[in-house]
């Protein structure tokens, strides 16, 4: 394949942006009944948490949109950069990764000191060299999330690397077959779920399930980029096919929302939903139905820009609502959806503030050393 035959996206998609916000959220709420610090853990006894704890179970599988958008712009980069080197890729990756990873690890240091919560500096230290997820670590004592920072930049920088050494035919080829030999050992693994991830979580004591959940979606997400190509020809499409598409954007986002979310999804295997994200991504880059289209608009910025953030820092929101109000346990019990969505409003504002910090701070660094 000619990378003059690739797709050429947009600058922006600004629906995807949307998508993160919404997709990251429900990523936190899925966390926000499951940890130690959080809701469910807290107040297991009531039944609305209850019935969250159990309906949000599979929101996990949002983590796989993000890898695989990661992987299309990867593909993006190197077949419309063709200058950039590897050395310059692995920067621009320490770049845009490590700040947010520094900041939250201070964040989770400062927490410690008020009691709030452990601080491993060993742990830390290999995450601060993305090695939270290759296999190296006896335990996650704290940052949880960054989990997927590591798996996305040696996962990156390792097929950025295939692609820049050897032929595309190769590459290709390796990516399929590796990919899905990954995405069946994951599957086989956890008994339909590929949610099996854990500093001790292991395939054969050899494989990583981190690393390996990262290079199952960031290879999708190259494929998507060199296979969608075709399809996004301008041309004038039918009030039908409009209608079509638009009810299939609709209906995917929804489906995922619901089933993942919102009610207790049946089917015990991760692949169905993996192939639903992968299709829903697909049709937001072709842009052909109204409801992808309603939302490509650059207000949808704002939510992208802090979904990372959210992401990263929702763990030091947990730790602040878990010792400034869970322990008025009577209010809890009484307001108890209130508490749920204040829970989630304070995530959202620690990630807001924690991105305007980390750019603000980035921005002096270059004023005065660059």
């Amino acid at each position: 394949m000619k990378s003059s035959e690739c797709l050429k996206p947009k600058k922006h998609y600004y629906n995807l942006d949307f998508c993160r916000f919404v997709f990251v959220l429900l990523i936190v709420n899925f966390h926000n009944f499951l940890h130690e610090d959080t809701l469910y853990k807290r107040f297991s006894d009531i039944d609305f948490y209850q019935k969250m704890h159990q309906m949000s179970s599979r929101a996990y599988i949002f983590v796989e949109f993000f890898f695989i958008l990661s992987g299309f712009f990867l593909a993006h980069t190197f077949f419309t950069k063709k200058e950039l080197t590897f050395s310059e890729f692995v920067k621009q990756k320490i770049v845009r990764l490590w700040p947010m990873l520094f900041f939250s690890l201070l964040c989770y240091y400062i927490t410690s000191l008020f009691q709030w919560g452990t601080f491993n500096f060993y742990n830390d230290v290999l995450h601060l060299l993305f090695l939270q997820s290759v296999g190296m670590e006896l335990s996650w004592v704290n940052n949880g999330p960054a989990w997927f920072l590591s798996s996305l930049f040696w996962n990156s920088i390792f097929i950025f690397y295939l692609l820049k050494n050897y032929t595309l035919k190769n590459v290709n080829l390796f990516l399929a077959v590796a990919g899905m030999i990954s995405l069946a050992a994951m599957v086989q693994f956890g008994q339909g779920s590929i949610a099996a991830i854990g500093p001790k979580t292991m395939i054969n004591n050899l494989l990583p399930t981190p690393f390996l959940r990262g290079f199952i979606g960031i290879s999708l997400g190259y494929f998507l980029y060199c296979f969608i190509s075709p399809y996004q020809k301008k041309q004038q499409d039918t009030k039908i096919k409009k209608i079509g598409f638009t009810s299939l954007e609709i209906f995917l986002f929804v489906f995922l929302v619901y089933y993942t979310s919102m009610n207790t999804f049946l089917f015990n295997n991760d692949v169905f939903l993996l192939f639903v994200i992968f299709c829903l991504i697909a049709l937001f880059l072709l842009e052909k139905g109204c409801f992808s289209k309603l939302l490509n608009n650059k207000k949808m910025l704002y939510f992208g820009n802090f979904s990372f953030s959210i992401y990263m820092l929702q763990e030091i929101a947990f730790r602040f609502t878990d010792h400034v109000i869970f322990p008025y346990k009577s209010f809890v019990h009484n307001h108890f959806i209130f508490i749920w969505l204040v829970s989630t409003l304070i995530v959202i504002f620690f990630g807001i503030v924690g991105d305007i910090i980390v750019n603000k701070g980035m921005n002096l660094i270059k004023k005065y050393l660059f």
